[in-house]
């Protein structure tokens, strides 16, 4: 190809705009020459009296045949351009007829003579010098060649009168124009030329099919399909799908098939040469043709071969695509399978479009096709499956290990599987969906579950397991569910997703045959996404339940009483798999080991969220009021939980939502309530009543100042504090923001009275409705226990799975257990949840109880 393309370029360059650079140069060495040559040199030399009269002549002959030249060329042009409307015949003529060369030839040679003649009188022309003589004579000799160069282009343009020179120079411009683009050597002007060769192209081809011209037909093809493997995008295919099913479907109508078989041969090119490039670009313009192109056919007969032959085509690139001769490596061979993936998706959207039309023969032979694919048994070329074959003599022979291939048959089976399971769970799903009393046609129904059946119910439970949880883009199920029924403006719609499809397909088969639908494997049990199967087919059987109008018919039951009979076995039948789905899963999870990573991000969580609540920490040490590690007994403060089921937030493949837990919190919580508690059992400690808040802060105030304490914390217990916020605001000795320094309370308040004294609140159940005012650091510390590897040195979490031996010993403390498991699955459950300990170790002294007063806030309503 590199070879023609610069063939063809300098062939262009000499035949194009730029042929006048050419001959410029041509006359240019030629004159030369002529200087060079010698006197004695016979046929340059003239007598000097006859000089003018050559000149004259040599300029009338050169106009003269100029003339004759471009008059007859233009007739000649123009019949042709009438006979062949659809190409640009003239601008083809002329640059590939040698036509600028020629004009080009004869502009330069008429402007030198003309300005010799012009400029130069006729007596000093007949005693010029050597070089005009000389000159004069040459143009004379270059005269005869204008001669040879229009019988050239004379020669050229008469052949165009058979049109089958005009399509091969044609075709090798367009493959021309083709191969720069792929180059990206075009200019916009260039872009659009190719563009608008290709719609002539498309109307040759359907002139051909018209006045079934097989041979014009073939060329025209043979260059788009030479197109297309150059640049699978170029600027000629991009309208060449609807075209392609136009010239399908017109050709059809011919009694001459030739042209509709030139066309499935095209089309098998093109599918073959798309599927063998995995990133194909051009993959965009045909997916689906093979279905549309179906789609155009009217005449049921015509429409029956077409399937057939696209569907046998289908399988035979299939089997020839896998069918990789000893590949050296997995990067060969993936590229080999990964190409039929696309043959796979036409296959698909053949047969959808095939039973839409509801054409269960071709079905049937389309789904046979298939099932051969199971029969051949594709993989048993290579070796790696030849189980006493060593894996170190296969590694010394090919790169391509066992598993590798086994991977790769297992995705090839998948897509293989996946198109008939498909199918059924569309029409399935489109009959649940639209609540419609449709039937769906034993036939169709029928072919179907018959294809599923074959490939077994391990398999099936892969198939629906691997694409209920996956998008799967290419299959086209988001446009099939798009289109389920018609959208109506201003209405909102909840658009079905692949996994609502692939679970009414779960529920279809369940309720026709759920005596015959085996238990899951243990693989299938373990698969997290199965549970999430079983939710969603027990909501589309339940409402399958509620419409037996619509159901009881397709179902074959005849009365409501069966029918929901079979709708609760049905049901019950999905809890069983839930149920052994759950046993299975909680035996697997039973034994292993807690991921320490895990663990650690749990820690860290946890500690993050009881930092950041930790106000009374905040607060004792702002006052210094905190004493770190005492001799005496400290409590401890926090949770220890037996979490029932959290085991698996702890394993790889789970995850766990720690903003959902507030186990942080609640040691924060207890604190509180350790203090409020402490408050509570001080002796000398009395609570005042008082009918207004003001005055009683007031009053307390005034008592400890006049007992020489420094009142530096107001405590709240009351739970609705913005009840009484309302008299302190009114006072005007309180306020909820303050223009102090913020650094001043690095604690969190509820406002500040007599602008001095924050108020804080305080959760304590047993201590309700209080206001505590006091002098911090002298009236009350904090006193905590601090280790190195605790979190903040405060704050332990540890969590602890459950053995065997400790769950049995929670069994024998608990009484909480589900009453109908067995003592070993009870063990199973227990060992699936984990031990959690979160705690602080404090307590709180009190140091002074003169330095705190206490007064009960009076009763308010939110309506006061």
């Amino acid at each position: 190809m590199e070879g023609y393309t610069y063939k063809t370029a300098l062939n262009n360059w000499i035949k194009g705009k730029n042929s006048i650079i050419v001959c410029f140069l041509a006359i240019l060495i030629f004159i030369l020459i002529g200087f060079w040559a010698p006197d004695s040199f016979d046929i340059l030399t003239i007598e000097t009296d006859n000089l003018h009269d050559l000149l004259s002549d040599t300029l009338g002959t050169f106009t003269g045949v100029g003339g004759i030249f471009f008059a007859i060329s233009a007739i000649i042009l123009s019949i042709l351009q009438i006979a062949n409307r659809k190409i640009d015949i003239t601008e083809l003529a002329f640059r590939n007829s040698y036509f600028a060369p020629a004009f080009y030839f004869g502009l330069i040679n008429i402007s030198i003579l003309t300005i010799l003649n012009l400029f130069i009188p006729q007596g000093h022309i007949n005693n010029s010098p050597f070089l005009l003589t000389r000159l004069i004579v040459i143009e004379s000799y270059l005269l005869i060649l204008f001669c040879l160069l229009i019988g050239i282009v004379f020669y050229k343009v008469f052949m165009y009168l058979n049109f089958s020179v005009i399509t091969r120079e044609y075709i090798e411009d367009v493959l021309f124009l083709a191969q720069a683009e792929m180059q990206e050597k075009m200019s916009k002007k260039q872009v659009q030329k190719l563009s608008n060769k290709g719609k002539e192209i498309y109307q040759e081809i359907r002139i051909a099919i018209e006045r079934e011209d097989s041979i014009l037909s073939q060329e025209f093809l043979s260059c788009l399909n030479t197109v297309i493997e150059l640049n699978s995008t170029s600027n000629i295919v991009s309208d060449i799908t609807l075209e392609l099913r136009r010239w399908f479907k017109e050709s059809s109508k011919m009694p001459d098939g030739r042209v509709l078989l030139q066309l499935f041969v095209f089309w098998r090119r093109i599918m073959s040469f798309l599927a063998d490039s995995k990133q194909n670009p051009g993959r965009m313009y045909f997916s689906n043709q093979t279905a549309y192109i179906y789609r155009e056919f009217r005449q049921e007969e015509i429409r029956f071969n077409v399937a057939q032959a696209f569907a046998i085509r289908l399988k035979e690139m299939i089997v020839t695509k896998s069918a990789v001769n000893n590949p050296n490596n997995s990067a060969e061979l993936e590229s080999a399978f990964s190409s039929i993936d696309f043959l796979f998706i036409e296959f698909n959207a053949l047969l959808k479009e095939i039973m839409d039309h509801k054409d269960s023969i071709n079905l049937d032979y389309g789904l046979n096709q298939l099932k051969q694919l199971h029969t051949f048994n594709l993989f048993q070329q290579y070796p790696q499956f030849e189980s006493e074959i060593d894996e170190k003599e296969l590694q010394q022979e090919s790169t391509i290990s066992r598993d590798s291939l086994i991977s790769m048959k297992q995705r090839f089976y998948s897509k293989l599987n996946l198109i008939p399971i498909g199918l059924l769970a569309y029409i399935i799903f489109r009959k649940y969906y639209l609540n419609t009393k449709d039937i769906i046609e034993d036939t169709t129904s029928t072919q179907l579950l018959e294809t599923t059946e074959f490939f077994g119910n391990d398999e099936l439970y892969e198939t629906l397991l691997t694409y209920f949880g996956t998008e799967l883009l290419d299959f086209d199920y988001r446009y099939w569910l798009l289109n389920l029924e018609e959208r109506k403006d201003g209405v909102a719609y909840t658009v079905p997703t692949q996994s609502d499809m692939f679970a009414a397909l779960f529920a279809y088969l369940l309720l026709i045959k759920h005596q015959q639908v085996q238990q899951p494997t243990d693989k299938i049990l373990h698969n997290p996404i199965f549970r999430h199967l079983l939710d969603r087919t027990k909501e589309i059987i339940t409402r399958i339940g509620e419409t037996y109008e619509c159901w009881g018919t397709q179902l074959k039951i005849t009365d409501v009483a069966t029918f929901n009979k079979t709708i609760a076995d049905t049901l019950e039948q999905i809890t069983d798999f839930s149920k052994t789905r759950e046993r299975a899963t909680e035996r697997a999870q039973a034994s292993k080991p807690l991921l320490e990573e895990k663990v650690e991000s749990f820690r860290q969580s946890m500690g993050a969220q009881w930092r950041k609540e930790d106000n009374l920490q905040k607060l004792f040490s702002h006052y210094t009021s905190i004493k770190v590690n005492p001799t005496k007994e400290l409590v401890r403060v926090g949770v220890f939980a037996n979490a029932q089921n959290f085991k698996p937030y702890f394993l790889q493949d789970h995850q766990i939502h720690h903003a959902n837990l507030d186990y942080g919190k609640m040691v924060l919580r207890n604190k509180e309530q350790l203090l409020g508690k402490r408050l509570l059992e001080a002796r000398g400690i009395f609570s005042q009543d008082v009918t207004s808040t003001v005055d009683g802060l007031s009053h307390a105030l005034t008592k400890l100042r006049g007992k020489r304490y420094n009142p530096s914390v107001i405590i709240s217990t009351s739970k609705s504090f913005y009840l009484y916020e309302i008299e302190l605001l009114k006072s005007g000795k309180y306020a909820r923001t303050s223009t102090s320094t913020p650094n001043q309370w690095p604690f969190l308040f509820l406002g500040l009275f007599e602008d001095s004294i924050p108020i804080v609140r305080l959760r304590a159940p047993e201590f309700p409705d209080k206001l505590i005012i006091l002098d911090l650091e002298k009236a009350i510390s904090l006193e905590q226990r601090q280790k190195d590897e605790w979190i903040d040195k405060r704050l332990h979490v540890s969590v602890s799975a459950i053995d065997e031996h400790k769950a049995e010993e929670l069994l024998n403390k608990s009484k909480n257990l589900e009453s109908n498991l067995s003592k070993q699955e009870a063990i199973i459950k227990l060992m699936n949840g984990v031990l959690i300990d979160i705690e602080e170790i404090c307590d709180f002294s009190v140091i002074d109880e003169k330095a705190i007063e206490i007064i009960t806030l009076p009763t308010l309503t939110a309506g006061k």
